[in-house]
């Protein structure tokens, strides 16, 4: 990290302790699920609530959801004062609740985030306009890397995901996986990460399997803050997020998030997910 945020983030960091974080006695950080069951999170968030409470002056506690619809719910109750939720779910939230959900940092992978449409290696289909007729599998409905920005995608290529080629919903990526691989697809969408993990993973063959298309590089998972937190008080976790790569210990809690760095995550980085989420009927 350059001279300058380390320099940015102390002098914010110190004001907001002044007053904001200093008056939360208790922070409490959750996540949208992602696979992963609420005691892997809680591990995997461990080191890093140890810092947080540490920088912070106050408890920094974890709280576990089932689903992202409970946690979407907490958010808005101020039941929970951080969340790491997708891009799609973040933009419905501020359409639901203006003012409530505000984008605070991001790992730096999510600040350029691509979305893939993926084809059997031995498929027919070479070029989008190939799925006419065809069955597409989509994620989440609010999914901005398995349905949102694929579907964005499709219509600036002329393509009406509906109207020129079926489409099927899952509740996952991995249902998605599970009906590619079955065959009830024709091709898939899914965040470019996520396939990258799988294929590293060994959990797909990646000679198997072939990327049709791929979309423009767009804001995705955030760690969203609770509107209602003074500007001091959330600058002052931002800066304890972005100071990670200079303190003792932030390296490895840096890679136990699968990131070098976070980095900022400034409110329109997210209109194109936005826009997307009007185009499906999703928002206003």
């Amino acid at each position: 990290m350059n001279r300058f945020l380390l320099r940015w983030g102390a002098s914010l960091l110190l004001a907001g302790l002044t007053g904001a974080a200093a008056a939360q006695s208790v922070l409490r950080i959750s996540a949208a699920p992602d696979g992963r069951t609420p005691e892997q999170q809680a591990e995997q968030f461990e080191p890093l609530g140890e810092y947080l409470s540490k920088r912070l002056k106050t408890r920094a506690q974890w709280v576990p959801f089932k689903t992202e619809a409970q946690l979407s719910a907490a958010l808005l109750a101020r039941k929970v004062d951080l969340a790491w939720i997708p891009a799609g779910t973040l933009v419905m939230l501020q359409a639901q609740a203006p003012g409530q959900v505000l984008p605070l940092v991001q790992r730096d992978e999510d600040a350029r985030s691509r979305s893939v449409i993926v084809v059997r290696a031995d498929s027919a289909l070479r070029k989008p306009q190939d799925l006419k007729g065809r069955t597409l599998g989509f994620g989440p409905v609010s999914s901005a890397a398995a349905h949102l920005m694929p579907r964005a995608a499709l219509l600036a290529a002329r393509i009406e995901p509906g109207r020129d080629l079926k489409v099927s919903h899952a509740q996952s990526e991995d249902a998605v996986l599970q009906a590619l691989q079955a065959g009830q697809v024709d091709a898939a969408a899914f965040s470019q990460a996520t396939w990258e993990d799988w294929s590293a993973a060994a959990r797909i063959d990646a000679r198997q399997w072939r990327v049709l298309m791929s979309t423009e590089p767009r804001a995705d998972r955030s760690l969203s803050v609770r509107g209602d937190f003074g500007e001091g008080h959330r600058n002052a976790i931002a800066a304890a997020f972005l100071a990670l790569e200079a303190v003792p210990g932030g390296k490895d809690i840096l890679r136990s998030h699968g990131t070098r760095r976070f980095v900022l995550a400034p409110p329109e980085a997210f209109d194109p997910v936005r826009d997307a989420a009007r185009q499906a009927g999703l928002i206003r």
